[in-house]
């Protein structure tokens, strides 16, 4: 990628930012390239020269470097010494893992939603829900995926435990980048309306176990929906990331080490 399409890409991550006022140029830079890649503005695979994003971003290398350590340690990106990063690619193994992660953390989430939500945490999910309805109906993809990542936002937030609502935001990016690579792929989007719609009814009735189920179940289906979709496209694509060895004859990029099936 050339710097002025660097520019361009990491301008319109920007933009979907709040305001980025005050704060410290590790942070903002940071949330700048989280963005574009969970976006997918930086594509999986992408190589991206350290110097190129300093200049675009008009800071120095050292809160980019900053920033990029804070990358590498949730996967999201690798660092090649003296030369940059690249976006990593997405990973059957790696996703199936952040998978089985959220279901659990959104799983509990839910269950104690079930005995926290207030009036007000169900009326932005059933607002949320309607929303989420009116894009799939409008063809709207993207606004749909911004919509249901909202929607499992909220009912982290509705459980009222910062900690595991901290825990579910390591791993956020990953499940919105997997959203978007597939979204045009996946058979019935509407699916997970439906199952939206039994979760919230049991979260009103104050059934926290049925709640959990639920949820969990749709996290279930939905993982293996989006896996046998990026698989199909990706088939040879079950690797883990070695930071510590590099390819022969490609002394810059990091290894993909092939994981026993």
């Amino acid at each position: 990628m050339d710097t002025q399409a660097l520019v361009t890409t990491l301008t319109a991550a920007t933009q979907t930012l709040d305001d980025l006022t005050g704060v410290r140029l590790p942070q903002r830079a940071y949330l700048i390239l989280q963005r574009a890649i969970r976006n997918m503005l930086l594509p999986p695979g992408e190589m991206v020269l350290e110097d190129d994003v300093a200049q675009a971003l008009g800071m120095s290398r050292t809160p980019i470097h900053e920033a990029l350590i804070r990358l590498q340690s949730e996967d999201l990106v690798a660092i090649i010494p003296r030369h940059g990063f690249q976006v990593v690619p997405l990973l059957v193994d790696v996703l199936r893992d952040i998978y089985e992660i959220a279901e659990g953390i959104e799983g509990i989430a839910v269950a104690l939603a079930a005995e926290r939500a207030t009036p007000g945490d169900m009326a932005e999910l059933e607002k949320l829900q309607a929303q989420a309805e009116t894009a799939l109906a409008a063809n709207d993809l993207i606004a749909w995926a911004e919509i249901d990542d909202l929607f499992h936002r909220t009912l982290l937030r509705s459980a009222k435990n910062q900690r595991l609502s901290r825990l579910a935001d390591q791993y956020a990016a990953h499940l919105y980048r997997a959203r978007l690579y597939t979204i045009r792929l996946r058979a019935n989007l509407t699916l997970s309306i439906s199952e939206h719609t039994a979760v919230l009814a049991a979260i009103r009735a104050g059934n926290p176990h049925q709640a959990q189920a639920l949820h969990q179940a749709h996290r279930h289906r939905t993982r293996g929906e989006i896996l046998g979709v990026i698989e199909a496209l990706n088939p040879n694509m079950h690797f883990r990331v070695d930071y510590g060895q590099c390819s022969a004859g490609h002394p810059a990029v990091p290894n993909l080490i092939r994981r026993k099936q």
